[in-house]
C-alpha cells in the first residue's frame, strides 16, 4: 500500500493556499501584478519565501496557454469574463486550475463547487476557495 508522507501532505495543503490566494485576488479592475504580489505573501507566509522564482506562476488565459504571464510589473488590470490559470509551485507539488472572473464571485472550472472530492478550504478576501485535497486511501 502506499503511504503519503505527512510532510507531502503538508507541502500540498501550503500550495493550495498559495493557489486559493491567487485565485482569492483575481478579481475586476484588481491589477495582474496586484494579485501577483499577494500570490508572493501568501508564499511567504507559508514559510516558502522565493519559491515563486522557481517556476512561472500563471496568469491571463486565453488562445493561448497564458496571454500575459503575471509578475510584479504586469500593468493589466482584470475584468469580468477574463480567464486567469495559475499555477504556484513548490517544488514537489503544483496546484493548477483555469479561474473564470465573475462580478460576484469566481467560477474554477475544473473544480466546481458540486464537485464530490474532497476539499481544502480557504477564507480569501471575505469568500471561500476551495482546492482538491488529496485522496488518501488507507
Amino acid at each position: 500500500m502506499f503511504e503519503v508522507a505527512d510532510d507531502v501532505v503538508r507541502q500540498h495543503q501550503q500550495n493550495c493556499y498559495v493557489d486559493a490566494v491567487a485565485i482569492g485576488s483575481s478579481r475586476p479592475g484588481v491589477k495582474l501584478s496586484e494579485a501577483f504580489g499577494r500570490l508572493i505573501e501568501a508564499y511567504e507566509k507559508v514559510g516558502r519565501a522565493g519559491e515563486w522564482k522557481f517556476h512561472h506562476q500563471g496568469g491571463i488565459a486565453g488562445y493561448l496557454p497564458r496571454e500575459v504571464l503575471a509578475n510584479l510589473r504586469s500593468d493589466v488590470h482584470l475584468r469580468e469574463g477574463n480567464a486567469v490559470a495559475w499555477n504556484p509551485t513548490i517544488r514537489g507539488t503544483k496546484s493548477e486550475d483555469t479561474v473564470l472572473i465573475g462580478n460576484e464571485q469566481n467560477s474554477i472550472l475544473s473544480f466546481p463547487e458540486e464537485s464530490t472530492w474532497p476539499a481544502l478550504e480557504f477564507e480569501v478576501n471575505d469568500g471561500v476557495v476551495r482546492r482538491p485535497a488529496p485522496l488518501l486511501i488507507g
